[in-house]
């Protein structure tokens, strides 16, 4: 009798210790499985995302960065750049950029600001339906190629005034070294921008520089202090007015080479186009004796021409500067003036 009452609690131990170690266990698993889940939630599965590869181009004409962590090891180094929209890490040739949920952000409105529909987003960061996701999430948008043939980014240095393409830091282990060391020895770190370039087909927006950038190398075309800044919505040109008197000397903007004159297109009386550089070009309309001709090297501040009659038999100068062939605000190129004389026209 004893011994079946011994045998009975073992029995009835055992019973006990088996069930814990299942309900334990049971805990556990969904323990870890909420952990996964917060940690897919937080991450967007990056871990995954790492070993995969697509071609991200921005839809905005520059989209620029600043350098929020960086750090340079032995053989390695530790970068990711940042602005209010995305988060890119730097991996070898590439960036593996990330969109930052913000407030009411869903996955189509962030598809329509990535070029992404909802459903490849879902797909590249492996989210299920309801399509549920939270602000602060990483959504992996894409990859951005350092490009060794185009120039589709630019390190811009404000305080140097000083712009560089990003093949000739980011391919290269010892100039990305150097670089990154720079970034961290510098005081103001927000100084130091990182610019990616869309495709030809994006919006436009300027070419992101402060009012001064190129203050050192740029000069007023005309010496006046009536200045028309204008504006056309429909064709997103940009350019200034600047009235005067006939005869009135115009100077080159700053250095380069002539590279076109005409007088072929009536509502810009006879053009000179001067090329500055691979990227920018500076226009003058209106002139009426042109002193320089095609292929004429001129420095900042020579005389080019004397003002003439515009199409509405105003005598003023017509200016405009392309980066890249899109037109851009002289305003935030050329020395910065007092704004109380600025006209606007819109």
């Amino acid at each position: 009798m004893e011994l079946k009452k011994v045998l009975y609690k073992l029995f009835f131990f055992i019973l006990v210790l088996i069930t814990f170690s299942h309900v334990s266990v049971a805990l556990s698993n969904k323990k870890q499985e909420k952990n996964n889940y917060v940690y897919q939630k937080k991450y967007s599965n990056i871990e995954f995302i790492q070993k995969k590869e697509k071609k991200f181009i921005f839809l905005k004409k520059n989209e620029c960065f600043l350098f929020s962590k960086y750090n340079v090891f032995f053989k390695k180094t530790d970068l990711i750049i940042s602005n209010s929209n995305f988060t890119g890490i730097f991996q070898k040739n590439k960036f593996k950029m990330f969109y930052v949920v913000k407030p009411k952000d869903t996955l189509y409105s962030i598809g329509k600001k990535s070029g992404h529909s909802y459903y490849e987003l879902s797909r590249l960061n492996v989210i299920k339906k309801p399509y549920k996701i939270f602000v602060g999430q990483k959504i992996w948008v894409g990859d951005f190629f350092v490009d060794n043939y185009v120039d589709n980014c630019s390190v811009v240095e404000l305080n140097k005034n000083n712009v560089t393409p990003c093949k000739f830091i980011f391919n290269n282990t010892l100039n990305l070294k150097n670089f990154l060391n720079n970034v961290k020895n510098t005081y103001d770190k927000k100084s130091i921008k990182i610019c990616f370039s869309c495709n030809y087909n994006c919006n436009i927006s300027n070419f992101p520089l402060k009012n001064n950038f190129f203050s050192n190398n740029w000069f007023w075309p005309v010496k006046s202090k009536h200045i028309q800044y204008v504006y056309d919505i429909k064709s997103r040109n940009q350019h200034i007015e600047i009235p005067g008197f006939k005869g009135q000397s115009v100077f080159a903007a700053a250095d380069g080479e002539v590279v076109y004159i005409t007088d072929l297109f009536e509502k810009y009386g006879r053009l000179i186009i001067i090329r500055h550089n691979e990227n920018y070009l500076s226009i003058y309309a209106f002139n009426d004796v042109i002193l320089v001709k095609p292929r004429d090297k001129v420095h900042a501040q020579q005389k080019i021409s004397t003002m003439g009659f515009s199409d509405k038999n105003i005598v003023r100068l017509y200016f405009e500067i392309r980066y890249k062939g899109e037109s851009v605000n002289p305003l935030k190129i050329l020395p910065k003036i007092d704004k109380k004389i600025l006209d606007f026209n819109f």
